[in-house]
């Protein structure tokens, strides 16, 4: 399935970006995505630096985004909450 994401892929620089996300692994969730949030604060200042992104463990380049609303597609092996 192709998607289009928003990608930070340095410090100031933002793409749009056609990708193609594969079928859920063991443990994962596909989901289709109504709407993401991406507030100005934090977001700006992750934007602007590499070196906010160690709390998350992330590097350029990257997706923002967070509190998500969608449906569930698929789920991988072993999901059970999720259908």
């Amino acid at each position: 399935m192709d998607v289009r994401s928003i990608v930070w892929t340095g410090p100031d620089q933002v793409e749009v970006r056609q990708t193609e996300v594969g079928e859920p692994g063991p443990g994962e969730v596909l989901l289709q995505h109504t709407i993401s949030t991406v507030s100005p604060g934090t977001e700006a200042e992750w934007l602007g630096s590499d070196q906010s992104h160690y709390v998350l463990q992330v590097t350029f380049p990257f997706v923002p985004g967070y509190s998500r609303v969608g449906r569930v597609l698929r789920v991988g092996e072993g999901v059970t909450e999720w259908k």
